[in-house]
């Protein structure tokens, strides 16, 4: 099925689970402004038809917006429905309902940035969804922190039905919304997604098997991560790798960090020394960061491969990686920030040295 330009009503009524699309419908008649639907309800249900999805994701404007929102999604109960709200602050709001035997989750979510980037298209029937510019700025911006499968389903279908858009387009819609959306830190989550056949069992096509799913959207992730990393290796070196570049030879001799099992590691972990003039981010406050810099040093065959990890009281984050050869240091990424803030957390210090050893070998052209 070809995706379609402006979201249709009729395709929602077709594709949307019943009570799901009663649900909407009710939400969107309380009169909401600054409010719109989101996320794969909104690319499936009013655009493309090709996925299940049972989620109401609502970004809104401003605060009022936000307690309207989160007031419609409560309202619900006056159909019928069990609303059981499991977050609820200024800034967002989460429940699990069920309506007419049917489970989905409503997330409420005050996202400025959307409205001022992206546009919503208003319904007859009186919904707001936002437009297909504005879902692909999202699903590009969505590959920093979540990377799913889904995801990239999306991403796929979007672009599969949209000619001629280039990887810098889209690099340039994901900074929009996010200003971390670089090709580096882009083909980095690429790098890192883990992709499950068990996940990828959404499609609405029967044509479309887990199987097949799983296939198209690997094969997907390595065209992305081909063209984000073409891409980078365009890019001007940034302010923080000209500061490495000066580096030589840095961190304890021989030092390994085999006794390391989790990216983020206790706070009792024993270190060598603090490293106190190992380089710093030039946006990092020298206070905070003071003799907690430490260089976790590996045997690569391209050469020494380092990481600097700010340690601090809960535990410690990697902050950059770089590599060491004959030739000197040469800067090869900043690692994410948590998940939490936005970034990707990694799962092991191992996932994110073996990411890092991939963008080594691009770097130099392997």
């Amino acid at each position: 099925m070809a995706i379609l330009e402006r979201p249709s009503p009729e395709l929602a009524l077709k594709v949307l689970p019943p009570p799901l699309h009663r649900a909407l419908r009710h939400v969107f008649a309380q009169k909401l402004s600054g409010c719109m639907l989101v996320g794969g309800t909104a690319l499936a249900g009013y655009y493309a038809g090709h996925r299940r999805s049972d989620d109401i994701d609502l970004f809104t404007a401003d605060s009022a917006s936000q307690e309207a929102a989160v007031l419609a999604v409560l309202s619900l109960e006056g159909i019928g429905a069990a609303v059981e709200p499991r977050h609820r602050s200024a800034q967002y709001f989460k429940a699990f309902c069920l309506l007419d035997g049917h489970r989905f989750t409503a997330d409420v979510a005050l996202h400025a940035s959307i409205f001022r980037a992206g546009r919503a298209v208003p319904l007859p029937d009186g919904a707001a969804v936002a437009d297909l510019d504005t879902l692909l700025m999202m699903k590009a911006a969505a590959l920093l922190s979540r990377c799913a499968e889904k995801d990239l389903f999306d991403l796929f279908f979007i672009l599969e039905g949209r000619e001629g858009l280039s990887v810098e387009s889209l690099v340039e819609r994901a900074a929009a919304l996010d200003a971390g959306a670089t090709p580096e830190n882009l083909l980095i989550a690429v790098l890192g997604a883990e992709l499950r056949e068990e996940a990828c069992d959404f499609s609405l096509d029967p044509a479309w098997t887990a199987k097949a799913v799983f296939q198209r959207v690997s094969r997907f992730r390595g065209e992305l991560a081909k063209a984000f990393d073409a891409l980078a290796k365009k890019q001007p070196l940034p302010p923080i790798g000209k500061l490495i570049e000066k580096v030589r030879r840095v961190g304890p001799p021989g030092f390994r960090s085999k006794e390391y099992t989790s990216g983020f590691f206790p706070a009792d972990t024993r270190f060598p020394e603090p490293i106190r003039d190992a380089p710093m981010p030039p946006d990092a406050d020298a206070g905070s960061i003071e003799e907690t810099a430490h260089v976790l040093n590996y045997v690569t065959p391209e050469g020494r491969y380092c990481e600097l990890w700010w340690k601090g009281g809960d535990g410690g984050l990697p902050l950059l990686a770089y590599l060491v050869d004959e030739k000197g240091a040469h800067y090869l990424s900043r690692l994410s920030q948590p998940k939490a803030e936005g970034r990707r957390k990694y799962k092991s210090l191992e996932e994110a040295r073996d990411i890092f050893r991939a963008l080594a070998k691009a770097h130099y052209g392997e």
